[in-house]
């Protein structure tokens, strides 16, 4: 983005133009202080019209430059908010996350607990024998047992 020492006879609008094509050519390398210091510059340097300028800025799908510091100070306070706002929706969605996942291995060991409950009815009431209860409550026990180590491995919210 080298400027010419003597810009006599050039056309300052199309010179801005070189310069605002050559900072969006280089928009992902520029930092926003290098930016501002173009804009500050082609508000100097130009003596065009606002109206110019941002129809120049238009054409060469120029993104937000600040063009006074307190908008450029405006400008990063606002990223930096929107950085922290997504960092705290993450946090927030890993959150919610952990306690779905604990309130599903709740109920789930529940489940488990009533259909062990419900075995040991049916064998104190007589209706099934004390080898149908172990062979079918030893797998729900089992069952439940690997809840138990799968919500203690869970991050809790």
């Amino acid at each position: 983005m080298a400027l010419k020492a003597d810009d006599s006879g050039c056309d300052r609008k199309d010179l801005i133009r070189e310069i605002y094509q050559a900072a969006a050519d280089q928009e992902d390398d520029l930092t926003s202080d290098q930016k501002l210091l173009i804009e500050r510059f082609v508000s100097y340097y130009a003596q065009l019209t606002k109206k110019t300028v941002d129809k120049v800025k238009k054409e060469v799908k120029m993104t937000f430059v600040a063009s006074t510091i307190t908008e450029h100070i405006h400008h990063e306070g606002e990223m930096i908010a929107e950085a922290r706002f997504e960092e705290r929706m993450k946090q927030a969605e890993a959150r919610a996350e952990a306690q779905m996942k604990q309130a599903e291995l709740r109920a789930e060991a529940r489940a488990k607990r009533a259909t062990i409950a419900n075995l040991e009815d049916l064998f104190q009431e007589g209706l099934i024998s004390a080898e149908v209860f172990e062979n079918k409550a030893a797998p729900v026990r089992e069952a439940l047992l690997q809840l138990s180590r799968q919500a203690s491995e869970t991050p809790m919210a």
